[in-house]
């Protein structure tokens, strides 16, 4: 979460706001992947444990 509040915010709040919407609609898009989806998976199941 670090990185993605320094830089990624950092960086769209640089755009205009459509240019940054565009980027983080694009961002959604590509995220959604079998690779990503079963990682935030284990992460959530891994932090639901931890607690």
């Amino acid at each position: 979460m670090f990185a993605f509040s320094t830089f990624v915010m950092n960086a769209l709040g640089r755009l205009q706001p459509n240019e940054g919407i565009a980027v983080m609609q694009s961002i959604n898009i590509k995220a959604i992947n079998p690779l990503f989806m079963v990682a935030l998976c284990l992460i959530a199941k891994t932090l639901k444990f931890a607690n």
